[in-house]
């Protein structure tokens, strides 16, 4: 059997048959569906959980997506992968476009990374487009605070180790993933005048690094020389500083994350 599940918990329980499970409580939690017994109708899930979140046991509402028999609503669709086939029920009162439909496979559109000793500096995007972003939720997330958010280190639009770049007049519309990440050192990162719509996870998180281990998978190569006298106190510099935000809107956002807001920091400082 073959789809994605989608089960509504305290807050969202969703199922992925095909290739992911999303529960979705305080935050989503996807997991890869490894088994299906049909006749004792149990699930058995594999890799991910990662996502965070403290755990629910009650069900509530589902749906099942990538089931050929229940395509039958405008804007839903069954992709064949033995025949390599895709259905598309077209969501317009016309024909589908000519140009075809889009599939995203990139999670970054854009990448601006530098280091804190040679940053990427002075750099403004003005009047850009930026859509159609791959999900993320089965990346490698990590837990930013204390609580039970978890946040994967990626987003459609990338910066580390960067000074003054800034963000105007700008749309960030339908990515999966982050909108954009301002990850480590970053210093007077602003957005200003720009729109968010039909977003996975955060329109824009700010992220920085703490030196309790020698190494960090964000940072490869990298030997902390100061763990872990350094701690989660930020003496390093690794974090933003003076991100700013202006003049924004945000809809639709945290659609497949539900834990996701517009704006969030962490091991970080305004």
């Amino acid at each position: 059997m073959r789809g994605t599940l989608t089960l509504t918990l305290t807050l969202t329980l969703t199922l992925t048959l095909t290739l992911t499970l999303t529960l979705t409580l305080t935050l989503t939690l996807t997991l890869t569906l490894t088994r299906y017994n049909a006749s004792s109708g149990n699930f058995s899930f594999g890799k991910g959980g990662n996502q965070g979140a403290r755990g629910e046991n009650k069900g509530g509402d589902y749906f099942v997506e990538n089931v050929f028999e229940e395509l039958d609503a405008p804007g839903e669709f069954f992709f064949d992968r033995k025949a390599r086939k895709l259905y598309l029920y077209h969501n317009g009162s016309g024909a589908p476009p000519s140009r075809g439909v889009v599939v995203p496979r990139l999670r970054t559109l854009l990448n601006i990374s530098g280091t804190q000793w040679a940053p990427a500096r002075n750099i403004t995007h003005s009047g850009l487009h930026f859509r159609a972003a791959r999900y993320t939720y089965m990346d490698a997330h990590g837990v930013p605070s204390a609580g039970d958010w978890a946040l994967d280190r990626a987003g459609a639009v990338y910066l580390q180790g960067t000074e003054h770049v800034r963000f105007e007049v700008c749309r960030f519309e339908r990515l999966d993933g982050n909108a954009l990440m301002v990850s480590g050192y970053n210093r007077y990162a602003a957005v200003a005048d720009s729109d968010f719509a039909y977003i996975g996870g955060n329109a824009i998180a700010a992220w920085g690094y703490t030196n309790e281990t020698a190494t960090d998978p964000g940072r490869p190569g990298v030997r902390l020389a100061n763990f872990p006298q350094a701690g989660v106190d930020g003496t390093d510099g690794e974090h933003p500083l003076h991100t700013t935000v202006t003049g924004c809107t945000a809809r639709e956002v945290g659609l497949y994350e539900k834990q996701s807001s517009f704006f969030v920091q962490a091991t970080t400082a305004p």
